[in-house]
Order: C-alpha cells, then sequence, then structure tokens
C-alpha cells in the first residue's frame, strides 16, 4: 500500500482545473498514478525538468516556424533562422532548473540540435507535396460516451490531391516501436475523423515520421 504525503493546503485549495485529457495525461497516468494526481489533479509545481524535455520543445518550435513561414507562401527559413529559433525555446527556460544526464550540457544539445535540423531541412518532410493546411492546431473532441474530451494539438496539416495527413512530430533517443506510434497516432485519429468530411479531401492519415 502506498501512502498519500500530506500536502500543502495551498496547493490543495488550488487544483488544475481540467474537463479534458491529453495523450500525454494519460501516458503519466499509465507511468505512475500517484505523479499524475500531483502534477494534474493537485497542480504542485516541478523543482527541475529534464533537459530532454526543453531539447524537444526548442526542436519542436524550430521545425514549427518552417512549416508556418510555407504556409504564408515565404521561402523555407535558413538554418541559422532555424536554430535561433531553437535558442529561444532554451531561453525562455530557467536555465538552473534544467536537468542534465551525466557527461551532458546545453552545448552537447546545441550541436544535436544543428545536426537534426540541417538533416530535416534535406529531407523531402520538409517540402510537403500538398497544402499546409494548418501548423500547431488545437483540436478536441469526444473520444468515448462519459469520459472527458480528448485534447490535442495537432503539429501539422497538409492536404494531397487524395488525402489530408496529420504529422505529431516526436523527439526520442530511439526510434518510436510501432505500438507506440499506433497509440499515438490513434489517439488523434479518433478525434479528426471530421476531416474525412472536408469537400477539398477525399480520405485522411496520420503518421509519426520520427
Amino acid at each position: 500500500m502506498i501512502g498519500i504525503p500530506l500536502l500543502d493546503r495551498k496547493a490543495q485549495a488550488d487544483p488544475r482545473k481540467r474537463d479534458y485529457l491529453s495523450w500525454s495525461a494519460v501516458a503519466a497516468y499509465q507511468r505512475c498514478p500517484l505523479s499524475y494526481y500531483f502534477r494534474y489533479v493537485v497542480g504542485l509545481p516541478e523543482d527541475t525538468v529534464s533537459s530532454s524535455l526543453v531539447f524537444g520543445g526548442a526542436v519542436h518550435r524550430a521545425v514549427e516556424h518552417h512549416f508556418k513561414e510555407l504556409m504564408t507562401g515565404a521561402e523555407p527559413p535558413s538554418l541559422g533562422a532555424l536554430l535561433g529559433e531553437y535558442d529561444a525555446g532554451w531561453n525562455e527556460r530557467d536555465l538552473a532548473s534544467v536537468r542534465f544526464g551525466k557527461d551532458e550540457s546545453r552545448d552537447d544539445r546545441a550541436a544535436l540540435a544543428r545536426r537534426m535540423l540541417a538533416a530535416f531541412q534535406a529531407s523531402t518532410f520538409a517540402q510537403p507535396a500538398g497544402l499546409v493546411l494548418g501548423v500547431e492546431e488545437e483540436l478536441r473532441g469526444s473520444v468515448a460516451p462519459g469520459c472527458p474530451d480528448l485534447l490535442g494539438r495537432l503539429d501539422l496539416i497538409v492536404e494531397s490531391a487524395d488525402a489530408v495527413t496529420i504529422t505529431d512530430l516526436k523527439t526520442a533517443r530511439s526510434r518510436w516501436s510501432q505500438e507506440q506510434v499506433d497509440e499515438s497516432a490513434g489517439s488523434y485519429c479518433s478525434t479528426t475523423s471530421w476531416l474525412a468530411a472536408s469537400p477539398r479531401a477525399s480520405g485522411y492519415g496520420c503518421n509519426s515520421p520520427y
């Protein structure tokens, strides 16, 4: 039996108001229900944040900038511009609270980001064959009767001649298993079936290229 420690009364009186679920929240509950309770119900702040989380968010910000530029009809941004967005993502954090692994530093992460973003720019994924309909679009929908809505952000929506494709961008130390891909994609596909009714598309799909 796991005992729940006494919590500060102020924290108990100010829980997070959440009338929805997210894929990350569900995954947190699966990993550790007690951690989920502290984070999503009580709303306790975290003293530190892993460098992997900050790194992923910063890379995501750079790629988001790339596709937003394409959506407006502009030329693809330079590698320098993407790295500027990456640095801005780090600078938004209190660096003293970032938790690095053994023999790891921000400079190491920056070198990896440069290689990743250069590879991204050279990939066909960076120039989608279709119309960019949306970048970082918020979507909320019902998954099952009696359950809270599922809230998610669609990283990229591209319409081609025969499909509307939703891409969920991920960074990870290793390639995701097919089971992980199916879980993540399935959670979004369950709330995006309305895309199939688009008069400009004949179908929809979900993929996770990373």
